[in-house]
């Protein structure tokens, strides 16, 4: 098993004001495609969401993202991020919430080809930095995922709570819930990142979200 890694301090471009004010006015050029409707798993559809295109050393995937969500592909931090930890942030959503200044919903997506990370150590490190992208807590536990199938491929997925992760401003006495997947696209990684605020929020989109992925993109 890989060894636990200390939490690193946050990258300060990730939360700063100027990021939040480009992800709510700043989505890319997705923004002009048609709403899409994609069953999820539950048998609801995901009404007005958008297809999100990633790519990542040539392998792509589609990220179905709901409506209400803030989009960054890539997200103004990225390149400081992947030249500090070595991660690739390749895209950042948000659901922002008024009176709020944190997001109640947070969905991020990482990922690898050839000679990058992989395995548990692209896992643990693009956890992590999403883990501190929402002010989470550090508690020293192993990140973990189970094998499973994610959105046809073989993949794995696994979840955390965390009593700061978008609360640290407004902390209420229910623990948020962090989930991820991964998938592995020709030889690639995909890792994808999940945090929200209340139980609600992580039955619906816990759902959706891997039920919305597209290998080879939108």
């Amino acid at each position: 098993m890989t060894s636990w890694i200390p939490r690193l301090p946050l990258p300060v471009p990730l939360l700063t004001a100027a990021v939040v004010a480009g992800l709510l006015a700043g989505c890319d050029s997705d923004d002009a495609s048609e709403p899409t409707q994609v069953p999820s798993s539950s048998g609801r559809p995901l009404v007005d969401a958008k297809c999100v295109h990633v790519e990542h050393a040539g392998r792509e995937l589609g990220v179905t993202v709901p409506a209400g969500f803030t989009v960054a592909t890539p997200p103004a931090s990225s390149a400081e991020i992947r030249e500090t930890y070595r991660v690739n942030l390749l895209s950042l959503a948000e659901r922002p919430e008024d009176g709020r200044t944190l997001p109640t919903a947070m969905l991020a997506v990482y990922g690898y080809g050839p000679g990058e990370r992989e395995g548990q150590n692209a896992l643990e490190l693009s956890v992590l930095n999403f883990k501190q992208a929402t002010g989470g807590s550090s508690r020293g536990e192993p990140i973990s995922a189970t094998p499973t199938t994610v959105a046809g491929l073989p993949g794995s997925a696994g979840t955390d709570t965390d009593p700061m992760a978008l609360d640290y401003n407004s902390t209420d006495a229910a623990d948020s819930r962090l989930r991820w997947w991964t998938l592995s696209p020709d030889d690639g990684l995909f890792i994808v990142t999940l945090a929200t605020t209340t139980p609600d929020l992580d039955e619906q989109y816990a759902a959706e979200i891997p039920a919305g992925l597209r290998p080879g993109g939108c």
